[in-house]
């Protein structure tokens, strides 16, 4: 068993690491050629430092730059809502012509129900007029055509009313 003991201790021995001659008899030789090499590791790591953050710094960029591309295309969206679409203008003068025929009719024939249907045109013209003004209403083309459509619709029915009134009056 004695013998045993000492060959499981020789066996489990790790090796260590002591100081070198070296580093017992040169040691400002040493401890230079140490520092050597720190400043060799030191400028290898600012090297990989500095590469790292020029990648950062272009990976910022190019957020950046993206950003600003899809805040522009939102803005150009958005301030495209608030300009009318010349083809949508065009539908304005027969609505127009609706509106002018009303008020001569309300004017040659002074009656309560056709002032009432002039306050309905004269509302009507105010939203039509809303809707074809620049910067007035922040709408889709086909919202504003549908907008429009409506107001065309209320208008030839206004019409329809003050013509069958007349025609009563008469």
């Amino acid at each position: 068993m004695r013998t045993i003991i000492p060959v499981i201790l020789l066996i489990t021995v790790t090796p260590v690491h002591s100081q070198t001659f070296s580093e017992w008899f040169r040691q400002n030789k040493t401890q230079l050629k140490y520092l050597a090499l720190q400043i060799a590791a030191l400028k290898a790591n600012s090297a990989a430092t500095e590469a790292g953050n020029q990648i950062a710094e272009t990976g910022t960029q190019s957020i950046s730059s993206t950003n600003q591309a899809d805040f522009d295309l939102h803005q150009a969206y958005i301030l495209s809502l608030s300009t009318v679409n010349p083809a949508l203008r065009q539908l304005v003068p027969p609505i127009t012509q609706y509106y002018n025929t009303i008020t001569n009719l309300t004017r040659s024939h002074p009656n309560q129900f056709l002032r009432n249907l002039q306050n309905e045109a004269d509302k009507e013209m105010g939203w039509l007029r809303v809707l074809t003004t620049d910067n007035n209403a922040r709408m889709k083309d086909d919202q504003r055509l549908t907008a429009i459509q409506n107001i065309s619709q209320r208008m030839q029915q206004i019409l329809i009313d003050a013509l069958t009134i007349k025609n009563q009056l008469n």
